[in-house]
């Protein structure tokens, strides 16, 4: 493993002393009383393209806060490439448990009428794989295809298809849009309506300019009118 170059430490180590800075003003500022549950949350985290580099530790509460690869934020598990490879894992292993806790009601010979599988199929198994759909639908596609899959094995068996009937029939026959055209629905209703907020910070995230010219960069626009589809 090659050693972080100075100029990469250089900028994390100005933000890690202003980050001391702030922990001792919360350390000094609060009833210590209130600190020890929250402690056991913290972690420390840097995006990086490259292998994270060995930077300082911060500390908190005289307790050291240890540096992670990857941060489980509100169910989305963010890594230090922004890659979502272990959401995508994890998103798969959440479905198949929930799979099996309705397998009765959706399954290949339940009595239950195939309207009301897809039904809940929609309610309850896709919000599942596509939960924060908008943040990660820029992960690579081998881990979108895989939540594609999943998708696929579900139609398959909710609707006792046999293995001849193509995947993208049964997608047409029961009117359930790819996970790819569902995803970009989502999204785009979601950059919509960060047009229209009211908090500038939450607005000016619809504003983008990547400067790399090294990469072609499929979102290279200033203005996300149409998320996920570059003008």
């Amino acid at each position: 493993m090659t050693q972080p170059s100075s100029h990469r430490i250089a900028i994390p180590d100005s933000l890690l002393k202003r980050f001391n800075a702030n922990l001792n003003t919360l350390n000094t500022g609060a009833p210590s009383g209130e600190w020890p549950s929250i402690l056991t949350k913290q972690m420390q985290f840097f995006f990086e393209k490259v292998t994270p580099g060995k930077y300082s530790r911060l500390s908190f509460m005289e307790e050291d806060l240890p540096w992670e690869n990857q941060v489980k934020y509100f169910g989305l598990i963010l890594d230090y490439k922004l890659s979502f490879r272990q959401h995508a894992k994890y998103n798969s292993d959440k479905f198949w448990n929930k799979v099996h806790m309705i397998i009765p009601l959706i399954g290949r010979h339940t009595p239950l009428s195939l309207n009301n599988k897809v039904v809940l199929f929609k309610q309850i198994l896709r919000p599942i794989l596509t939960y924060s759909a908008p943040i990660w639908c820029v992960t690579a596609k081998s881990h979108r295809s895989k939540i594609q899959i999943l998708q696929n094995k579900i139609l398959r068996i909710m609707t006792n298809a046999p293995w001849f009937v193509r995947n993208d029939v049964i997608h047409k026959d029961l009117k359930i849009q790819l996970i790819e055209d569902h995803v970009k629905n989502l999204s785009r209703k979601f950059f919509s309506q960060l047009e229209d907020h009211k908090n500038p910070l939450i607005n000016s995230q619809v504003e983008y300019a990547h400067t790399n010219g090294k990469y072609p960069y499929p979102y290279s626009t200033t203005k996300w009118s149409l998320p996920l589809k570059p003008p």
